[in-house]
């Protein structure tokens, strides 16, 4: 989170009120954790093979995903079932975090079934607060950086976005959402997304996440989908 936050909620201030000693704390240990902790924690799940073998593919999975945000970022999309709401930073290192979670999976699919999708490119806290609110779709994919309580598009004054804040323009009765898949890190305090517009978590973990994470999970929720329609054509 960044210090131009929400007066209205707790977690924001108490964000804003930390002491630069703590500040510099959270610092280090998220870079010692994201180096350390993640690391082991994607081997131990998906094993030293497929861990190492992910950075031969990354450069593949970005451009996979570049050429998905060229191909149907400005493409309308009338009633659309699933919103694909991607956090694009402000640095090329981090977009490449974007690129290669996993979007060219979810769009095969939703090609190959006919499911109508619209993706939402933003740059912005202005553009992701208005994808919100616009989008009519029941099923949210957010891809990007973040923490819990919001998303973010890099340093600086502006690029932070707390989920608390125009909540009151999405998170009405009329714009609860069934599913939301949260692929983004949600480490830190406060409330998620999922927490004002949903019952429960689509896909979701606490903590932060990677490439690897992303793309596995968003393969199982396909792969169990197509399960399913196989068991209700029986």
């Amino acid at each position: 989170m960044e210090e131009s936050l929400n007066i209205d909620c707790i977690d924001c201030n108490n964000y804003a009120q930390r002491r630069w000693i703590q500040i510099i704390t959270d610092k280090i240990l998220g870079f010692v954790h994201a180096i350390f902790i993640d690391t082991k924690k994607d081997i131990k799940k998906f094993g030293l093979g497929k861990f190492l073998g992910q950075f031969t593919k990354l450069t593949h999975w970005r451009k996979l995903g570049f050429d998905c945000i060229n191909k149907y970022e400005n493409v309308v999309c009338p009633n659309p079932e699933h919103a694909i709401i991607l956090i694009n930073p402000d640095t090329s290192f981090k977009k490449g975090y974007v690129y290669s979670s996993g979007i060219d999976l979810l769009i095969d699919y939703f090609e190959e079934k006919l499911i109508k999708f619209k993706l939402y490119n933003c740059h912005t806290c202005e553009e992701f607060y208005k994808s919100l609110t616009e989008t009519p779709a029941q099923k949210l994919w957010l891809i990007g950086h973040g923490d819990r309580h919001g998303v973010s598009f890099g340093r600086g004054k502006g690029k932070y976005c707390p989920f608390c804040k125009d909540k009151n323009k999405y998170s009405d009765d009329k714009t609860v959402k069934p599913f939301i898949a949260q692929l983004h890190c949600c480490h830190g305090e406060g409330k998620t997304l999922y927490e004002y517009l949903s019952d429960k978590p689509g896909i979701f973990s606490k903590g932060t996440r990677s490439i690897l994470q992303n793309r596995e999970e968003i393969s199982k929720w396909i792969e169990d989908n197509k399960k399913n329609e196989i068991a209700e054509n029986i």
